[in-house]
Parts: structure tokens; C-alpha cells; sequence
């Protein structure tokens, strides 16, 4: 919670959650604590509720915060029983625009996808030195290939090594299969280091370059992501691919490269909840309900309207079915003030507007 949050308040904020990386849990990045009071206490960020759920999956660690026959639903406990709880246990503003996710490794991988797929429940999302892109898992083949000796693949073991077990666990996750004993998956590469087909194509299903094909613009989901140039599991290359893919079809992202490792995350954490922040607080509430303003000095219809210097000009019109006025008048939405302008010469309705040298005009035939 922010500092401040009172129960008994009927303050409310917006909420974002935290996907935490493998062989992590809820616990995990505390120091995330740490930026986050100081950047609310520095104004850099708006009072804003974090949540840590926990990813761990049975056997091999870690649950891609996926549904999985295998693991279990955890897709759904967030998208559905984790919102659902904090929206109701907690005071938040309990609307799509003022809920973001992010996170780091995997997590950044996960929080990725997860926004992608429900950009109805989600309006940005922050993924630090996620793997973004799946056709670049072919990076790690001869790693594969190399821990497991040559075997044909019915003996790859999540034990050979890090690498294996890494592909396992997502295995796991995108390519469960109950009736395949000892480890009930389907490996997705073969002996030789090719991908297979009936396998890779289940996994390319849940991929965030193919994701991102089925949201449009009017999904409306703010994009970011980074990756360090020197990030020692190979992420890098996971992103550029994933930022060329955002660009040819044509979604806006923000994609920041910089000089750092993987577990360089502690200096990027400010620049995720600095983004999310500047989505949520963009998209004020008051643009899904009506409140009333200060009124018209002159009520009237069928006028002409435009903006100057963030000020709005309301000019001539319709009073009532006998009149017609040349009234001009000015609305500051920052002190939710009119002052009057200098009237037109002469009265006119049914307007047409339009701004020269950040001076409004208006003209129409007087009656």
C-alpha cells in the first residue's frame, strides 16, 4: 500500500501487479518497495497500490503464470480471482484504466502476454529484459543439444542442465501432455536441433509477436519494454525482434535499449512504474462518467466551438427559438471558470470554426 492508505478513507488507487521471475515467489524483489515509496514521496509516480502475486508451479519451479493441464490455471487466478480480490478487498479504482502490470525475466515475458491477451483488463504493461519473442528460443538449441550429449530427444532430461530444465518447465506450460511419461511434455526440438512442427506451433500460439497481431490500436494498450545490450541470458536479441514486430504492425511502443546486464533491473524499475504511471494518469476516470461544470454564461445551441491555449471559445448561437446572439465566450477547464469575450458583429448561428495564429474565427450566414 501507499503510504497514507487508510481503510477507513474512501480514498481509492490504481493498482499494478508484479509478475516476479523464475525461481522467485510473492517475496522476492523487495528492494521493489524501496523505489516505490521513494518514488511516490519524490512525486515522480501518483499514489498507487503493488501487487506481488506468487508463480511458483509444482515440480519444476515455475508456472509462466499460464493455464496449463499440467500446473493449473494460473492465467486465470490473475486475470480473474486475483483482480476480482483486490478490487474487492481493497480500495482501488476498480476500472481497465487505472490497472497496469509489469515484470521482470519471465516475469516481463509473462506480464507481456498476459496484457496482451486481456487488453480489456489491462491498459499497460512494463516487461524488463522479458523474452518477448519465441522464434528466438532458436538461440538456445546448441545449449540444448550440448547438455543433453547427442541422446535422441525421448532422453533429454531437465536435469542435463539449465537450458533443458528452462525448456522444460515451459514444456510444461505450452506443450503439457499427461499420456508422455516420465515428464509429461512434449519436447518442442528434436535430436538434430530442428523444431517440431505439431510441437513449436502450440508454443508460437502463445507467443507475444503473435499476440500482438490479434490486439489493434483501439485495443488502446500502452506498450512498454527494455532489455540491457549486454544481458547475459541472451535476452536482447528476444527484444529487437519483438520491437520489430510491434512496428510492422504498426502498434506504438516504447522500447529502451541501454548498457547493462540482465540483473541490471533495480535501475529500470523506476522508468517501468514512471510509464505505467503516466498511462493510468492520463486516462482520468472522469472520462468514463459525466460531472458537471460550471454553466454558460450564455445557455444557447447551434454554436461554434474551438480550443486556444488549452482555453475553449463558445461562440454565437441559438438562445431559444426566437433569437439568435453574438456572444463569445471563454472556459478555463483549469479553474473551471467562463469570462466573457468581445462580442461578434454580428449574431450568427450554426457555425463553422477554425484556428489562425492561435486565434479562433467563426462564420456562418446571418439570418
Amino acid at each position: 500500500m501507499p503510504e497514507g492508505y487508510d481503510i477507513k478513507s474512501n480514498k481509492q488507487y490504481p493498482v499494478i501487479y508484479f509478475l516476479h521471475a523464475t525461481a522467485q515467489n510473492s517475496y522476492s524483489e523487495e528492494s521493489l518497495f524501496a523505489i516505490f515509496d521513494k518514488l511516490i514521496k519524490n512525486k515522480t509516480i501518483s499514489p498507487v497500490i503493488i501487487v506481488k502475486p506468487d508463480g511458483n508451479g509444482p515440480v519444476w519451479g515455475f508456472s509462466y503464470f499460464s493455464n496449463s493441464a499440467l500446473n493449473g490455471n494460473y492465467e486465470d487466478y490473475i486475470v480473474k480471482d486475483l483482480v476480482e480480490f483486490i478490487d474487492s478487498t481493497y480500495h482501488t479504482i476498480a476500472l481497465r484504466h487505472k490497472r497496469a502490470i509489469m515484470g521482470w525475466s519471465a516475469g516481463g515475458s509473462c506480464a507481456m502476454r498476459t496484457a496482451l491477451k486481456h487488453p480489456d483488463i489491462f491498459c499497460a504493461v512494463a516487461s524488463h529484459s522479458g523474452r518477448l519473442d519465441m522464434s528466438t528460443h532458436s538461440l538456445y538449441i546448441p545449449g540444448i543439444l550440448s547438455e543433453n550429449g547427442g541422446t535422441p530427444v525421448s532422453s533429454f532430461k531437465p536435469d542435463a542442465g539449465p537450458i533443458s530444465l528452462g525448456i522444460f518447465t515451459m514444456a510444461r506450460v505450452f506443450s503439457p501432455n499427461p499420456d508422455n511419461p516420465p515428464y509429461f511434455v512434449d519436447f518442442p526440438i528434436d535430436s538434430i536441433g530442428n523444431f517440431i512442427d505439431s510441437v513449436w506451433n502450440r508454443w508460437l500460439s502463445n507467443d507475444c509477436s503473435f499476440l500482438a497481431g490479434k490486439i489493434s490500436k483501439n485495443d488502446d494498450l500502452a506498450i512498454y519494454f527494455d532489455c540491457g545490450r549486454q544481458d547475459e541470458t541472451m535476452a536482447y536479441p528476444f527484444n529487437t525482434s519483438f520491437a520489430d514486430s510491434l512496428d510492422k504492425l504498426g502498434l506504438p511502443c516504447k522500447f529502451e535499449s541501454f548498457d547493462g546486464g540482465h540483473y541490471d533491473r533495480y535501475s529500470r524499475y523506476p522508468v517501468g512504474l514512471a510509464f505505467l504511471d503516466s498511462v493510468m494518469n492520463s486516462r482520468n476516470t472522469e472520462r468514463d462518467s459525466w460531472t458537471f461544470k460550471n454553466p454558460m454564461p450564455t445557455g444557447r445551441g447551434f454554436t461554434s466551438g474551438a480550443v486556444v491555449d488549452e482555453k475553449i471559445f463558445i461562440i454565437g448561437g441559438f438562445p431559444n427559438h426566437n433569437s439568435l446572439t453574438a456572444a463569445n465566450e471563454m472556459y478555463d477547464p483549469a479553474t473551471n471558470s467562463w469570462t466573457v469575450m468581445s462580442e461578434m458583429p454580428e449574431d450568427h448561428f450554426s457555425l463553422a470554426a477554425a484556428i489562425f495564429h492561435r486565434i479562433a474565427f467563426s462564420a456562418s450566414s446571418p439570418v
